[in-house]
């Protein structure tokens, strides 16, 4: 098993298959716990393209922060913020189809 599919199986299964919340929440927590550190030499090209449109998608709000610059709430917390149950479901199968390719 490779590093992108122990990654991808343990948001499968930890966050989308039992975790608590809407898809949202889900989705935002599986990138906080787990998805967080996959990087490009995880994956193929195709794969890591198809996973940086997710985490970019997730992310494009980027973090709420203080005057002072200090961070009150992160990228993947605040990425889900606007974002519609509807959007996060369709992320979240983008992520489950990766891993069942990785897995073929």
């Amino acid at each position: 098993m490779t590093y992108s599919q122990e990654k991808l199986m343990l948001a499968l299964y930890e966050c989308f298959a039992i975790g608590e919340g809407d898809a949202r929440d889900r989705l935002s927590k599986a990138f906080q716990y787990f998805l967080f550190n996959l990087r490009e030499e995880h994956f193929s090209i195709e794969h890591w393209s198809r996973f940086n449109k997710v985490k970019g998608r997730l992310t494009k709000n980027g973090p709420l922060t203080a005057i002072n610059g200090e961070v009150i709430v992160g990228s993947f917390e605040n990425g889900k913020n606007g974002m519609k149950n509807k959007k996060a479901s369709k992320l979240i199968m983008e992520l489950v189809m990766i891993y069942r390719e990785l897995n073929a």
